[in-house]
């Protein structure tokens, strides 16, 4: 099986234990909200983003802003491209990092579309 490899800093025992203990699906409510407060939720995200002046603070700060599934969600997106690149079937990806195919193609179509095709959001 794969392993992937992350910042040393970043896996610690705290961090290891949050994972075993809260391996669930995260739950998003389907309730959209307006695109004024969408838009400065992002400007803010960004700014925290902006405002990292290191790969351990932002990491961090994300820890800060997410509970421990959310992360795990987000890395697992961030690691397909990186896996798909190194060859990897879907089968060897899912295995890897246990997602599901459909995820894996959702991620595949959006590094390949051109950005005027990316998906957009409902606004309310």
């Amino acid at each position: 099986m794969l392993q992937l490899t992350v910042a040393p800093w970043y896996h610690n025992a705290d961090y290891t234990r949050a994972l075993i203990l809260k391996q669930t699906m995260v739950n998003v409510s389907k309730t959209q909200f307006g695109q004024e407060l969408r838009k400065k939720a992002w400007q803010r995200f960004y700014k925290l983003v902006k405002r990292s002046p290191s790969e351990e603070t932002f990491v961090k700060n994300l820890a800060a802003l997410f509970t421990s599934s959310e992360i795990t969600m987000i890395e697992k997106r961030i690691a397909i491209p990186l896996l798909l690149t190194r060859g990897l079937s879907y089968r060897e990806i899912r295995r890897a990092i246990d997602v599901s195919p459909a995820t894996i193609s959702f991620v595949k179509h959006q590094f390949t579309k051109r950005p005027e095709l990316a998906r957009k959001h409902s606004s309310s």
